[in-house]
């Protein structure tokens, strides 16, 4: 699945689960890649999820940092098919 498939089928979850219009797209998701957006708001990451068919943020390589640490650590996001280190020192 290529980057701005995932980033349409993200978006027809939500528009068909929540009425909500939301623009994610190719260049959102490289980002969610690379590392650059860790934590998706709640839905975002709830579609993700239902799209890729896991059941946890960590294993598409979500997580939250609190004070520079990441609280579930990842190295990227395999399901995205990225290898690019997440954890970052802050």
């Amino acid at each position: 699945m290529s980057r701005q498939e995932l980033a349409e089928a993200v978006n027809a979850y939500l528009w068909q689960n929540y009425e909500e219009r939301h623009n994610v797209d190719a260049t959102y998701v490289g980002h969610l890649e690379q590392g650059r957006y860790r934590w998706p708001g709640r839905r975002r990451r709830e579609a993700f999820r239902r799209v890729l068919g896991v059941d946890r943020d960590a294993e598409i390589g979500f997580y939250i940092t609190r004070g520079g640490t990441a609280t579930a650590g990842s190295a990227g996001c395999p399901a995205c098919g990225s290898r690019t280190a997440t954890s970052r020192a802050a």
